[in-house]
């Protein structure tokens, strides 16, 4: 199997991609260091049955708010939720899911967990701290009917994502995290393009370096991607992100890359050729099928 193909299935186990070089052509984004042009905070959404649970910010007057903070220095992703949701909600947990991910200007990044609770309690007010007063579990149709004292609206999207998220049955659940521990020094994308139309799945390569694609990021990410194959007469769809590679270094690089799923419409494309198109495996075809039929990818930028 080649190193593309080893690749592939190694983000299916939920590991990183072994290439980290920009593509031809390419230049590498400003350096990304931490609370300098990267600012990323994480949310954590637990469901109980048909309820909610939510925390009340001493900061903001007692509101109520998904348990929510800043990600520090050298912390993952993965780590700075389970910290968050201790801290706040004096639950242990994990995260599950990463539903979205919310854009900002400056660098701002929040990445929302769906998960489940492992241990702990609910925090009561005889534990209020400086960052919380209580933790609460809320149902659903009473944080929707506009009677409950909350911080911000931009919650409800979250939640909103969540049970559609449950109701799916886990249609929407991977197997597999989709956080891969990977370093970077930039904000950049990974266009995985699939040709659906054959016995196999295919997957576009560069024709140079039999690699898939590496990128410059973008805040509109889709046109970014669009943009890049348009230029070689390709026509994608994009879907959106199947992973997020992201892991802190020493030297406080602190950037990512998004790992962005794509459907090549072979009707309107005209460059096919500008590209080297690799048929996968059967089980490879297969889990990237079910991924796009079940749209087990994250919904980005909302």
């Amino acid at each position: 199997m080649s190193q593309t193909l080893t690749s592939i299935q190694a983000l299916e186990n939920g590991n990183h991609f072994d290439n980290v070089t920009f593509s031809k052509g390419e230049e590498e984004g400003p350096k990304v260091t931490f609370r300098n042009n990267s600012f990323y905070i994480v949310s954590a959404l637990l469901f109980q049955e048909d309820k909610v649970l939510l925390v009340s910010e001493a900061k903001h007057d007692g509101k109520w708010y998904l348990p929510a903070g800043k990600v520090k220095y050298q912390e993952s992703l993965k780590n700075a939720f389970k910290r968050e949701l201790l801290e706040e909600s004096s639950y242990k947990g994990e995260p599950d899911h990463l539903l979205s991910i919310n854009a900002g200007p400056g660098g701002w990044f929040r990445f929302n967990f769906i998960g489940h609770q492992t241990g702990g309690h609910l925090k009561t007010p005889a534990e209020a701290d400086k960052d919380t007063l209580e933790a609460r579990w809320f149902p659903c149709s009473e944080i929707f009917n506009g009677d409950l004292n909350y911080r911000a609206q931009d919650m409800f999207e979250v939640i909103k994502d969540g049970i559609l998220w449950n109701q799916q049955n886990g249609a929407l659940q991977r197997e597999k995290s989709i956080i891969l521990e990977n370093s970077f020094n930039s904000f950049c994308l990974r266009p995985l393009a699939f040709d659906l139309n054959g016995a196999n799945v295919q997957l576009a390569i560069h024709h140079e370096t039999g690699k898939v694609p590496l990128i410059r990021m973008g805040m509109y990410y889709q046109k970014v991607v669009t943009d890049f194959f348009q230029k070689s007469g390709i026509q994608v769809q994009v879907l959106g992100i199947l992973a997020v590679e992201h892991s802190p270094r020493e030297d406080s690089w602190d950037g990512y890359c998004l790992n962005v799923i794509c459907k090549l419409d072979r009707e309107n494309s005209t460059g096919m050729s500008n590209f080297k198109w690799i048929d996968l495996d059967s089980n490879l075809s297969s889990a990237i099928n079910k991924i796009i039929g079940t749209q087990s990818y994250v919904w980005a930028f909302k």
